[in-house]
């Protein structure tokens, strides 16, 4: 965890959706992308999404789970092409986990965005970026774990007012690496920005 999930698809406009959710009668949704094929209506096209999100307070056991691609009808909206594969989710902490705002879920632009999460990274040190669908840094801000010495929580606050509209945008908390400044343990989750 985070882990990607790919595949290929001839859908509408090449336009899907995946989702993790739990292998288990309750069907909870963990997580759910809207991803974006190559190609579509009539060409196959190929797509990829990287799933990050804060499995149930992760569990000390691996868990099954179910990764499931569709698209919606362009008639009426209803599901199809559903393809399903289950998985197990390994109980193996990342590094920096995003407790808070869920994956997918509803903010506002008009207010402060608090972020919340976990974190074990060389001197307790991450980033918080918001990114657009091409992966650009539209708003970053640094954060503090309370350890540097084991997963310990972590908060920053955004102010989202500067973004260019409404939208689905990437919420990605990283570190940079203390050998040569690089990126790493990226934990990015999509939040779907309303006025």
């Amino acid at each position: 965890m985070p882990f990607e999930i790919s595949g290929t698809a001839n859908v509408f406009e090449g336009a899907l959706q995946v989702e993790v959710v739990a292998d288990t009668q309750s069907g909870h949704v963990y997580c759910t992308h809207h991803v974006q094929a190559t190609s579509g209506t009539g060409t196959p096209g190929t797509w990829r999404t990287e799933m990050a999100f804060a499995f149930p307070q992760y569990a000390e056991a691996d868990a099954p789970v179910v990764i499931r691609a569709f698209n919606l009808s362009a008639r009426d909206g209803s599901v199809e092409n559903v393809v399903e594969r289950r998985v197990l989710v390994t109980s193996e902490k990342p590094r920096i986990i995003v407790t808070s705002p869920g994956c997918s879920e509803d903010v506002s632009m008009s207010s402060l965005l608090t972020v919340t999460g976990l974190a074990l990274v060389f001197e307790a040190q991450l980033q918080v970026d918001v990114r657009d669908a091409g992966g650009a840094q539209l708003i970053t801000t640094g954060a503090l774990a309370s350890s540097g010495t084991e997963l310990s929580p972590w908060s920053t606050t955004l102010d989202l007012s500067g973004l260019p509209g409404a939208g689905i945008y990437q919420l990605v908390a990283y570190n940079h690496s203390a050998e040569d400044g690089s990126i790493e343990n990226e934990f990015a989750v999509p939040i779907v920005v309303g006025p």
